[in-house]
């Protein structure tokens, strides 16, 4: 089992222990999962080993109404998702300038690196 395959059965786990429908298999989620290198919201590379990273990978619903499906999925990086919250993907795009919010994001992740490494 490679390490998409395992992140997508750890995943739907977790959500369907949270309640949520799901009318998706693991290995189709891998594959998604094998062509997503990049968050689909800010286009950072993800962390498909460490889940807490702000970078690490998650998957997200589009719609928070609907089940977790094919059509309604994108994997992103915590902090988007955190970020986008319960929002759909419409409300989540018109409260936020996708340009805006990508330099505010990666200037975010600048400053927490240099606090990190403590560079003036």
């Amino acid at each position: 089992m490679n390490m998409f395959h395992k992140w997508a059965k750890s995943t739907l786990k977790n959500h369907k222990n949270k309640g949520i429908k799901i009318n998706i298999q693991p290995k189709e989620l891998a594959i998604i999962a094998m062509n997503t290198p990049l968050c689909q919201i800010c286009d950072i590379k993800l962390d498909w080993f460490n889940k807490t990273e702000l970078n690490g990978a998650t998957l997200d619903r589009i719609d928070n109404e609907l089940l977790i499906e094919k059509n309604n999925i994108q994997i992103i990086c915590k902090q988007c998702n955190n970020l986008k919250g319960a929002l759909t993907m419409e409300q989540f795009t018109k409260e936020n300038n996708m340009e805006t919010y990508r330099k505010n994001l990666m200037d975010n992740i600048i400053k927490n690196i240099k606090d990190m490494i403590r560079i003036d």
